[in-house]
Formats: structure tokens, sequence, C-alpha cells
């Protein structure tokens, strides 16, 4: 979790959504964090109908380490683009999967297991071609204590291989752990400065959507809010919590609580006529 580059266009989008919903423009606005460092005030704060709200971004992970796990990922995917691959059999589709802890791998590594990977994955290749009709064969194999899972099929699309990443065994339990934590370290920052009638608002941004799914972080967040074993004075509710995509394809949002409250349509994006 922390600061992106994205964190100044999360923290404007839900501005503009604030101003829609409370029919008002912005006043006094500023930048806390960034005209006293050494204070360890919010990222935005605005005014709203004379109400002061103060907006804090943080990106949430599925996992430890997702962050490091995707950037190494796409430096290993590339790697691959340049490796010679056996012709995939047309009536076959392979897909390679690799752990999540991809982030182990260190950078100058990244050539070297990308060049390993591809002997294994042609090394399996010719046991695909006798595959029939809605058959199958899988194989793993460890590089560099890193595991590797390979799916052939006869299903999907023939001649295609494509690459992706398997999640730890306890995704969803890390999720939620995640997504506590980002309350909690939030929270405590709004209740440093922020006074009764202050409008807290904590702005989440994912952009990996084959291990964050929308759905599943609006689920932790309605666990959070609904658990009766954290601490309040720690953890209050918070005012307003967005949750945004930023996968550039994407940009879509969520409002998932308002005003200390669940939101009926949380899981229904934001029409973008709202922010854009």
């Amino acid at each position: 979790m922390g600061e992106t580059a994205n964190q100044e266009k999360c923290c404007e989008i839900v501005v503009r959504i604030l101003e829609k919903i409370t029919h008002s423009k912005r006043t006094n606005e500023s930048s806390p964090d960034k005209e006293d460092r050494n204070n360890k005030a919010t990222e935005l704060h605005v005014e709203l109908n004379k109400n002061s709200y103060w907006i804090e971004h943080t990106q949430i992970e599925p996992y430890e380490n997702a962050l490091r796990s995707n950037s190494k990922f796409s430096k290993i995917h590339d790697e691959l683009e340049k490796q010679k691959f056996a012709n995939v059999p047309s009536h076959a589709s392979v897909q390679i999967s690799f752990s999540h802890k991809l982030y182990e791998v260190s950078d100058r590594e990244v050539g070297q297991f990308a060049r390993k990977s591809a002997l294994w994955i042609n090394s399996i290749l010719p046991r695909s071609e006798d595959l029939g009709d809605h058959k199958f064969f899988e194989d793993s194999t460890i590089i560099d204590e890193i595991e590797l899972k390979v799916l052939i099929t006869t299903k999907g699309l023939g001649g295609s291989m494509l690459f992706s990443r398997f999640p730890p065994m306890n995704l969803e339990i890390s999720r939620l752990t995640r997504t506590k934590r980002a309350f909690t370290e939030k929270s405590k920052k709004f209740s440093a400065f922020t006074a009764s009638k202050d409008k807290s608002v904590l702005v989440l941004e994912f952009n990996d959507i084959a291990l964050s799914e929308p759905n599943l972080i609006i689920n932790k967040i309605e666990q959070v809010y609904q658990a009766k074993n954290i601490n309040r004075n720690e953890a209050p509710i918070l005012d307003e919590v967005f949750l945004i995509d930023s996968d550039e394809d994407r940009w879509m949002v969520w409002h998932v609580i308002h005003d200390q409250k669940l939101c009926s349509k949380r899981r229904e994006p934001i029409p973008k006529t709202w922010y854009q």
C-alpha cells in the first residue's frame, strides 16, 4: 500500500464526485502533506457546503508484496516475449502460470529466469500433440525456487500461449488483512487532525484485475465495516470510502461507504459522466 503515480488523479475524481453529491463547488483546496512534510496530514483537503473533507489515498494490495510481484511479472513477461518457443499445436492452447513469489527474482536474474522458463516450456510442448478433443495436459516445475505451472488444453484459442500468475493459497484471508490494515492506518491519520464535524474520505486504488476483482475487495470492505472485533477507537467507521480501478483501459469508480453507511449501489460503478 502507498503512494502511486495515480494518486492525484484518483483524489481529483473523488472530489468531482463529492461535488456532484453535495451539489456544491470545492473551496479552500489544499494539499496538507505537501505543505508540511513533517506533519503527517492527509493528501488533500477541500471544503464543500462549508464542511471540511480530508481525503487520503492508498493503493490496496490483494496480498503482501503484490505490487512487487506485478512489477517483476511485467519484466519477466517482456523477456519471455524475446524467447523462441516451439510452435503450439493449432488445436491446443497453452497457459503458463508463475507463482506470486516472482518478486523474489532479482532484476539482474530476470533474463536468466526467462530463458530457463522458456527451455522448460519448450520441453513440455511436444507432449500436447497427442491431445484429443476435450482433453488436457498439465505439469509443474520449480525454477530458481519459483513454481511454474503449465496447462495445455484443446479449449480456448487454438495455437495461443498465455502467461499469468497464480496467487497464494490464502488469498482471501490476505486480502481481508490488507483491507483491515488500510482502514486502521488511515483512520489513525484522520483522527490526528479532523474535528468532529469534519468528513474523512478514504480512496482505495487497485489496478491488478487478475487478482483484485472489485466485488472481492468490496466484500472485504463490508467485513471490516461490519466487524465487531475491531477496536473502533483505532479504526472508526469512515465517512466516505471509494474504490478505484486505475487500469488505463478501464478507470472505474465505486462508492462503497457514504455518510458512514454502506451504499446500496456499492457494486455498481459510478457513471463516468460524474467525474470525466
